[in-house]
């Protein structure tokens, strides 16, 4: 702290929409809460004001909550839709309170900082990790007694001359204790169709992979010492305990980029918990192949005892050549050899994420993909895909250079940026001929009725109203009716006349609706 606590000022953070993703999943806005901290820690008011909750009931929001002493309104933004949203509330704020500064912060903003600093709408961004850095330019718009440059990762506009500070050399969390939870309303995050409330964190930070494909390494490209930051297993055990037992939570969702990188550690975690008494759901999103490549059987069988149902786990492509240019350094047996492993645990669900577009690869490498995702599903019925999602580019990462090269344009606007989305991307990427995306939106599509997803995740679990009911039920069906067109189109390379990927689409549009009745 550089002087006595502020008292009597505020800042207010904004979480915009994401996009079709809230329809699915709907969790606290974890960046703001680490974000607040260190003002909080220094006696500035927080308010977190939630788009994906509010809605447009948002801008009524905001304007009860800016005051006199409102120093900044600052955003979380990633790149894709979130950012038109994002856009919208900036100018929103500029219009209404031109006085009052705009601050960026999140993952688009650290590897795409120039765009942002280019808009009318954002005075200030924020790269890297910014809780301390949020705090001495909330400290500087208070008194001015903290230099601008001195501040980590911060961005501004001089005249026409960007200026942006260099970014933190050192990954710097708050304790999970020191997480205010009281910012948001636990009760109105939810996912999809679970009955249970949901509560979602870190465990650790970072990476020490290098997968040329990730936005992580950009993250952490100024980074000294270890990649990868992990809270000590008996501060985990603990927060969890007391958070499952405060807010009645029955499904915890690991969010780690790397969450078995110390297997030992991640064991005395779920460990921990269960021998506390509590008795909870865990769902794991970042897996490894190699990892679970090291665990036997008695490991796995120890995963289900406490209570492990889903893991996201990225085996990326079913061609060798291809996970190799991705340097993601496992194999593909590794990918078979895991898979059959895991199906001698029916609880365990392994929803196996696929990448696709890397400049390179071809119609060919693709045809493996959907090779190796049908002999998952075959040697495990309990398998599930949670897609195929597209290569973006993104600066900085090791595979932008050579997309250059292949004739890509990196988006100067924001606008272009909030176009691009992993699934539904509306940019054009000169390598990706209308052939090769015509295969790729088929097979994602396909992808959404080829294992019991739709069975798993809305029958019944909740006390719905009949409506509700009778549509999931409607849904379920048709999954089950098409499930064998999808198969036939996977097995057979058939991907003429497929409409499955538009109507998905919409089918998201409307579930995000139904989700208000």
């Amino acid at each position: 702290m550089l002087q006595k606590a502020i008292t009597s000022k505020n800042i207010i953070l904004v979480y915009p929409k994401l996009g079709w993703m809230d329809t699915f999943i709907t969790d606290p806005p974890l960046s703001l809460l680490y974000a607040a901290h260190e003002c909080l820690k220094n006696g500035i008011a927080v308010r977190i004001i939630d788009q994906r909750i509010l809605g447009d009931s948002c801008y009524k929001v905001i304007d009860s909550a800016i005051t006199d002493d409102t120093l900044l309104v600052g955003f979380s933004v990633m790149s894709g839709s979130p950012i038109l949203h994002a856009l919208q509330i900036s100018k929103y704020i500029k219009e209404h309170y031109p006085s009052i500064p705009v601050v960026w912060g999140g993952v688009h903003v650290t590897i795409c900082p120039d765009s942002v600093l280019d808009s009318k709408y954002v005075d200030f961004i924020q790269c890297s990790v910014g809780s301390y850095s949020l705090y001495l330019l909330a400290r500087y718009l208070y008194d001015g007694n903290v230099k601008l440059h001195e501040i980590p990762g911060l961005g501004w506009l001089d005249g026409d001359i960007r200026n942006i500070n260099p970014y933190p050399n050192h990954l710097s969390y708050c304790r999970l204790d020191e997480i205010d939870l009281s910012l948001v309303n636990l009760s109105d995050y939810k996912r999809f169709n679970y009955s249970e409330n949901v509560y979602s964190l870190f465990t650790s930070f970072g990476c020490p992979h290098k997968c040329r494909f990730c936005f992580s390494p950009i993250i952490l490209k100024n980074v000294k010492g270890k990649h990868w930051i992990p809270y000590e297993a008996e501060d985990v055990i603990t927060h969890i305990v007391e958070i499952v037992q405060k807010y009645n939570i029955g499904y915890i969702s690991i969010l780690d980029d790397n969450f078995f990188l110390d297997i030992s550690r991640a064991k005395k975690i779920l460990t921990g918990v269960y021998e506390k008494g509590v008795n909870v759901r865990w769902g794991i999103r970042g897996v490894r192949i190699d990892d679970l490549d090291k665990m036997d059987e008695d490991l796995l069988g120890h995963l289900v005892k406490v209570g492990v149902e889903q893991m996201m786990i990225g085996a990326e492509s079913g061609s060798q050549r291809v996970l190799n240019m991705i340097d993601k350094r496992i194999s593909v047996e590794q990918i078979i050899r895991v898979n059959r492993k895991l199906s001698d645990f029916k609880q365990l669900i392994p929803s196996y994420n696929f990448l696709a577009g890397i400049p390179g690869e071809t119609i060919e490498d693709l045809y493996l993909s959907v090779d190796l995702i049908l002999r998952l599903h075959t040697e495990n019925k309990n398998a599930s895909f949670s897609g195929m999602n597209q290569f973006i580019p993104f600066p900085g990462s090791e595979l932008f250079n050579e997309c250059i090269k292949r004739g890509y344009v990196q988006p100067e606007k924001l606008e272009e940026w909030a176009l691009i989305d992993t699934h539904y991307n509306n940019a054009k990427i000169p390598w990706v001929s209308p052939e090769y995306e015509n295969i790729l939106h088929s097979i994602q599509a396909a992808l959404m009725f080829i294992d019991n997803k739709a069975d798993r995740e809305l029958s019944g679990k909740n006390n719905r109203k009949y409506i509700i009911d009778w549509i999931y039920s409607i849904i379920i069906l048709s999954s089950r009716i098409y499930r064998p067109i999808a198969q036939y189109r996977l097995k057979n390379k058939y991907f003429k006349f497929s409409y499955e990927y538009l109507l998905i689409k919409y089918a998201a549009k409307i579930m995000a609706k139904m989700q208000k009745l």
